[in-house]
């Protein structure tokens, strides 16, 4: 469980699962936006794209190298946001390519990430409202009671 750093003592190093892959920072997603959004630096690593396919493998050791190379935790958050944000644009673009005047619909924990929603937007897609943008495990798990039950 990710806790709010704080003081800005705290908030000299990355939440563990950055800089050590261990814990979740898919439980710490609004603190994650919010950090973000305190960035001044507007660095990017662009991942690769093709067909609507995109591999987010090797972004930690990315965002890890980022840190370590003297970066704020400010700016290290929206890096690793902007290189995930960045491929969803493009999945998402080559998608609507793919299949014009589809709709597109964004929902579940990342879905609420402000980076993301402001960086989809010249695409026009829906988002889930909030209390349907939660953790994808709750779904999962709804999903599961309901297909065992007799």
């Amino acid at each position: 469980m990710c806790a709010a750093p704080k003081s800005a003592a705290q908030r000299t190093s990355p939440p563990a699962s950055l800089s050590t892959g261990r814990g979740s920072c898919w439980d710490c997603l609004s603190l994650l936006d919010a950090l973000s959004r305190e960035a001044e630096q507007k660095d990017s690593f662009r991942v690769k794209c093709a067909d609507c396919y995109f591999s987010l493998s090797g972004i930690q050791n990315k965002v890890a190298q980022y840190f370590e190379q003297g970066n704020t935790p400010a700016d290290t958050a929206a890096y690793a946001l902007r290189c995930v944000s960045g491929a969803v644009y493009k999945a998402t673009e080559q998608a609507l390519e793919r299949f014009p005047g589809l709709e597109v619909l964004f929902s579940g924990g990342v879905a609420s990430n402000s980076m993301l929603r402001e960086r989809l937007a010249p695409l026009s897609p829906i988002f889930a409202q909030p209390q349907y943008s939660t953790d994808n495990a709750m779904g999962v798990a709804v999903l599961a009671q309901r297909m065992t039950e007799v």
